[in-house]
């Protein structure tokens, strides 16, 4: 019986309903037709009797919302880091030709927007097609920009937490160091420091510092022996400014410092040549160390004093030269302040340079009584050179890097040179008739 009602209902669609026809339809069927239309149509239009018109419009929104749809998949697969912002509902154009639908009077509006402190960029789709008498729009979701969250945000109005952990420390008569824990926003864009000589003080225009772009900040031009209160703020790249961190305080060192440093430990010395030696010792921590004094002499046990002081030295290193030959060198080290207070000498350290050894050129003969030190870079290496000797006799001692030649005839390739490409020579003898003699 239902699909009577159906055939009626399509033949009045089509305007082919004809109640004089002898296989037409009753009218009780075409009142109860009707009657099921017009429920239909209440239900489709949520209740409200509309007119023609009104249904061709509502087909033109439903085919619209099917478009909007199939659309609303394109942008969902574009880059949506390409799109950039609009003011206004420009046509699609040729950036886009995927969107474009005939007849639909598609636009769209790209706008930023802020959420929960990051910027995201939204698309609203508009269309418009005729009978509709107002546009359908349909904005999507929101997707981050890139870099979201960074830069400016105009709608961001959270502040960051409050620093953690400060610190005050003072490192002179007249500058104290502050030190605090990193935060951890992604926008943080830096920290204020406000500073005062009453405690409990609030931070404001009256007591600020200075900007700080990291966790650290050194207060100089400071007064001796004063207290000072510090608190500190995080700041975003909104401007947004935290709360004041706990406060710090520290007190600056006397302007009249009479107390010296530690005595340096760890004093060493070593000989690094003929004519020079190297010193060590460990650093000392005192804040406000300026250096230290170097004192040498060639008495053991000596007191350090302006006639045996050396130099002075900015860090715990230095090389002592333009000394003599075989000489052992006493030394001790002082450390001092920035108000010249001079500490208590180190422990004396020690060492002997080098022998002085004259260079001599090849071939090379001496005759006679006496000692001395000699060093070549002339000596053959050469296997199959027989011709190149050293030979002696009549002496005490020969020493060759080291080794007994004394009054021997040896092939100079069967004497292998130092690390540093030289022959040391060693020559003593007590007869004038003392004789040595290096083959070319």
């Amino acid at each position: 019986m239902l699909s009577r009602y159906l055939k009626v209902i399509k033949k009045y669609i089509n305007k082919e309903l004809n109640l004089k026809q002898e296989d037409g339809f009753s009218l009780v069927e075409v009142i109860v037709a009707f009657f099921i239309m017009s429920i239909i149509t209440v239900v489709l239009v949520r209740g409200t009797m509309i007119a023609v018109d009104t249904i061709k419009v509502n087909k033109a929104k439903t085919k619209a919302l099917a478009v909007a749809s199939e659309k609303m998949e394109l942008i969902r697969a574009m880059d949506y880091e390409g799109i950039e912002l609009t003011s206004v509902n420009p046509d699609w154009g040729e950036d886009n030709p995927a969107l474009i639908e005939d007849g639909y009077g598609i636009s769209y509006e790209v706008s930023e927007v802020y959420v929960s402190g990051s910027s995201y960029k939204q698309i609203k789709l508009s269309i418009s097609k005729d009978p509709m008498n107002t546009a359908i729009n349909v904005i999507t979701q929101i997707y981050p920009l890139a870099g979201g969250g960074e830069g400016t945000n105009p709608g961001d109005t959270t502040p960051p937490e409050a620093p953690t952990g400060l610190v005050a420390t003072a490192t002179g008569s007249y500058s104290i160091d502050l030190d605090w824990d990193d935060n951890t926003e992604p926008d943080l864009a830096g920290y204020k420091v406000y500073r005062d000589t009453v405690s409990g003080f609030t931070p404001d225009g009256g007591n600020f510092v200075a900007d700080a772009t990291s966790s650290l900040y050194s207060d100089t031009g400071l007064t001796a022996t004063t207290t000072y209160y510090y608190r500190v703020t995080a700041v975003d790249n909104s401007s947004n400014e935290s709360d004041p961190s706990i406060q710090a305080d520290a007190t600056t060192l006397s302007g009249s410092d009479t107390t010296p440093p530690e005595a340096p430990t760890g004093l060493v010395a070593t000989a690094t040549g003929s004519y020079s030696i190297d010193l060590d010792w460990d650093d000392n921590t005192e804040p406000d160390l300026a250096g230290y004094k170097v004192y040498r002499d060639t008495v053991s046990g000596f007191t350090p004093d302006g006639g045996n002081f050396v130099a002075d030295a900015t860090s715990s290193l230095y090389s002592d030269t333009g000394l003599t030959a075989t000489t052992t060198y006493y030394y001790r080290v002082t450390a001092v302040d920035n108000s010249s207070n001079e500490s208590d000498p180190s422990i004396q350290a020690d060492a002997t340079t080098l022998l002085e050894y004259t260079y001599i050129s090849l071939p090379f003969e001496h005759d006679g009584a006496g000692e001395y030190y000699w060093k070549s870079d002339g000596f053959s290496t050469d296997p199959g050179d027989w011709a190149s000797y050293v030979n002696s006799w009549s002496l005490d001692i020969l020493e060759i890097n080291g080794v007994n030649y004394t009054n021997k005839w040896k092939a100079q390739h069967d004497i292998p040179p130092e690390s540093d490409g030289y022959w040391y020579i060693y020559y003593k003898a007590s007869s004038k008739n003392g004789h040595i003699e290096i083959g070319p």
